[in-house]
């Protein structure tokens, strides 16, 4: 081709705009870097809400704040099944009297220690007397079983400062003969001292 062919070329190819580096396709203003799509206020970076209104508080329903942590009532229930726990001891009590007296050397752990024939025995307090005391100490335990049911505070007091008094007589007599009743009896204080001190005055 013709140098003067190829120099018209070159000019026609080199005669329009030059191409600009910024800006938009149709030549349009740029777009901004901060605000929406819809070209309105920008969301504030944080705090508030999708609608621009107040920071929601409390529960999604409007209620108040749940506690983080709350004692639990106790119930009607709680008395029933505590005062069976009294009947319990007296019942034991009795029934390790009657295993014992006939020869055994087991007893119920939860059983009273000052009713035990082998403890009261074995430190020369005679049979009747023994015997005296297993009645005294089970009917002891079954009254305050019938006035646990009602939820008496003070009920609850005097059962577990008698039933602690009654794990000193175990402890006294030797941990390494009753490890058990002892554990047992150390359990069952400290869930009528959580009992008396969640009743009201």
């Amino acid at each position: 081709m013709p140098d003067s062919t190829k120099q018209g070329v070159k000019g026609r190819v080199s005669s329009g705009p030059a191409s600009q580096t910024k800006g938009t396709v149709y030549n349009g203003p740029p777009p901004a870097t901060q605000g929406t799509v819809y070209n309105g206020p920008s969301m504030p970076a944080t705090g508030g809400t999708v609608y621009n209104g107040p920071p929601v508080q409390g529960t999604i329903y409007g209620g108040p704040p749940r506690a983080t942590s709350r004692s639990r009532t106790v119930t009607p229930d709680d008395f029933r099944k505590l005062a069976r726990l009294f009947y319990a001891i007296a019942g034991l009590s009795l029934f390790n009297t009657v295993m014992l007296f006939l020869g055994s050397r087991r007893a119920m752990s939860v059983g009273l220690g000052i009713t035990r024939l082998d403890i009261l025995i074995k430190n020369g307090v005679p049979m009747s007397t023994a015997l005296w005391l297993n009645v005294i100490g089970a009917g002891f335990f079954a009254l305050l079983g019938v006035f646990a049911s009602s939820g008496n505070k003070l009920v609850f007091l005097i059962g577990m400062l008698a039933y602690a008094g009654d794990t000193l007589v175990l402890i006294a007599d030797g941990f390494a003969l009753h490890p058990f009743s002892i554990i047992f009896h150390g359990f069952i204080v400290l869930l009528l001292a959580a009992v008396w001190h969640r009743l009201p005055d």
